[in-house]
């Protein structure tokens, strides 16, 4: 390209002396042709360079792609009955745990120790037992519903003590949350259903009740799963499962419920929903008995998805976990131990046992949510973007021996 480029311009210096252009034409001419060849030159040697550089091997990187996990047993429950299949209900206090056994229509209130106990001690102990399986529980205040049983939880020289005030006679109570101190919005098992409770200091007033289908040739339709929205902009928008598939945003009218507005926001038609957890204004992750999937709710955009090699019981956040800089979730394998998944599809990969406290097979059950503040550690919010060296608690269920014993672990990034 430089010879051609060159050889135009000698004949167009050729033409010009025919014409009889001037001296200083045929200077600059020279002077032109001159650079272009020291130009071409240059070229040649960052040619020779360049070819030398790439046939260089460069070392593999370094960076890290793998996490690890610091783990130690915090808590645990007398062992528990030869072939007793005990559930776990909810979080209503920072230390206190509800468990139920269908079995034997029974439900426990655990309380956890306020301080991490001594070695040999067991750190969890049953305050009270009610004579009934329970489904559902929540905390509304000071009040504990569970089902259609509604308590209040009294301090006294230190203890907790939970006295029953009221039965609300409806037996079908699915879900529930509360938007305000004294509102309370609960869902039942058929046909979407909505209803509306005040609390006026005493006892809950019932307001209204209503269906939010009109799909009446189709009964089986709980409402559970109901969470405040963390990104909404008012305290009535609220989210909840409906059915066993869709994730709903409602907006309730505590005035006239019929006003309230239902929209779905995802849904896995084939198969059925676990637990979900919001992220952010936009994306939500799901987990499903078979998948567990990162969308884009307001797009109703999948965005990730991985497929289950064992059922989770529960969706478990990694410590210090942020979407952006440390997406990792903890789901169950077929060893019955745990892979730390990046949903974000960076590449990196960890692995989560016990086997360094015996515990060679086990179960999440949840997450402690809230944690006694005399454990002492700095706990602060799962998915803050400044979150640094957090633990995280979990309720966990030894399945490596007979009988299985319930225990609780700290778990934290190293």
């Amino acid at each position: 390209m430089m010879y051609n480029l060159e050889q135009k311009i000698q004949s167009h210096l050729r033409r010009k002396r025919a014409g009889g252009a001037g001296n200083e034409l045929s200077q600059f001419t020279r002077e032109s042709v001159a650079y272009l060849g020291g130009l071409r030159n240059t070229l040649q040697i960052a040619t020779q360079h360049y070819q030398a550089m790439s046939e260089l091997k460069l070392p593999k990187s370094t960076q890290q792609n793998e996490i690890y996990f610091k783990s130690d047993k915090l808590l645990s429950m007398p062992p528990l009955q030869p072939g007793q299949q005990v559930t776990y209900v909810g979080q209503i206090h920072e230390d206190l745990l509800v468990f139920t056994n269908k079995q034997i229509q029974q439900t426990d209130i655990v309380q956890i120790s306020r301080s991490v106990p001594q070695p040999g001690t067991n750190g969890m102990k049953k305050i009270k037992t009610f004579n009934r399986a329970v489904n559902f529980v929540i905390q509304h205040e000071d009040r504990l519903i569970m089902d259609d049983y509604v308590y209040r939880n009294v301090e006294c020289r230190g203890a907790s003590s939970l006295q029953l005030v009221q039965t609300l006679e409806h037996g079908d109570i699915t879900g529930g949350v509360g938007i305000t101190a004294q509102i309370l919005i609960l869902g039942h098992r058929n046909f979407k259903t909505i209803s509306i409770w005040r609390y006026d200091g005493d006892r809950y007033q019932f307001i209204q009740k209503q269906r939010m289908t009109a799909h009446n040739h189709y009964s089986e339709f709980k409402v559970w799963l109901m969470r405040k929205d963390l990104c909404g902009s008012q305290p009535n928008e609220i989210m909840a499962c409906m059915g066993d598939t869709g994730i709903y945003r409602l907006a309730v009218n505590a005035k006239d419920v019929s006003k309230t507005t239902a929209q779905e926001i995802w849904a896995n038609k084939r198969d059925k929903l676990v637990d979900y957890k919001q992220l952010d204004d936009k994306r939500l992750l799901c987990l499903h008995f078979k998948v567990l999937m990162l969308v884009n709710y307001k797009e109703k955009k999948k965005l990730q998805s991985f497929k289950l090699q064992e059922p989770s019981l529960a969706l478990t956040l990694a410590p210090n976990f942020d979407l952006n800089h440390h997406p990792f979730v903890l789901l169950s394998n077929q060893s019955l131990t745990y892979d730390c998944t990046d949903i974000q599809g960076t590449g990196i990969k960890g692995k989560f046992n016990l086997s360094h406290l015996g515990i060679e097979k086990f179960k999440i059950i949840s997450e402690i949510k809230q944690p006694p503040k005399n454990w002492g550690a700095d706990l602060i919010t799962v998915g803050s973007v400044n979150a640094q060296d957090v633990n995280s608690y979990l309720l966990i269920v030894d399945i490596s021996r007979i009988p299985h014993q319930v225990c609780i672990i700290s778990l934290s990034l190293i």
